[in-house]
């Protein structure tokens, strides 16, 4: 039995969940931001409360490794990696612009195998994190800052519809004006 706790924080929102054996059976989340360093343990517990175990049967500890907000990538890799040593469990990092978009690839019905699949982090004024991948989850382009203006992802929309997502989507749908950008709010 494979019980595995998720720490998300690299974004505006504070995620705890658990899944065993690939599947969620407990979930926690709030999207008040700068809140992550005082509900990440509130949470856990809630969650472990909530899944009816204990933390000695946890399995590992899956944390969003970034790019996204530097405080709170702290806050959620120092939290797991304190588990993680007092545990005696495996620490494991997922991407977070890869976990974005496998998540939009799974639930979103009508995308094409051309489309562009490109999560996005805000990371303040008119710039973003981002990162493209294909339909079946395959980079096309790695994590990268990028500044936006109206020639921003030019040579990907000249060939490609491009789904943008992301707290970091709306300003650039909002510059960009082109047919071919679509965003998920």
């Amino acid at each position: 039995m494979a019980y595995i706790l998720s720490i998300e924080t690299a974004t505006k929102v504070c995620s705890i969940a658990i899944h065993h054996k690939g599947k969620l059976i407990a979930h926690k989340e709030s999207f008040v931001p700068n809140s992550h360093s005082e509900l990440i343990n509130i949470f856990i517990n809630e969650v472990l409360d909530e899944a009816k175990i204990l933390k000695k049967e946890l399995n590992a500890i899956c944390i969003s490794a970034g790019p996204g907000s530097y405080t709170g990538l702290r806050i959620g890799a120092s939290t797991a990696k304190g588990l993680c040593f007092a545990l005696e469990i495996p620490l494991i990092e997922i991407d977070t612009l890869r976990g974005m978009a496998q998540g939009v690839i799974e639930n979103t019905p009508n995308l094409t195998q051309s489309d562009v699949i490109c999560p996005m982090i805000d990371a303040r004024r008119m710039e973003i994190y981002c990162a493209y991948y294909n339909l079946n989850g395959e980079v096309i382009k790695p994590p990268h800052a990028k500044i936006v203006d109206e020639n921003s992802f030019s040579e990907t929309l000249l060939k490609h519809k491009m789904l943008m997502f992301g707290d970091g989507a709306a300003k650039c749908v909002a510059i960009l004006n082109n047919k071919n950008v679509y965003h998920l709010e």
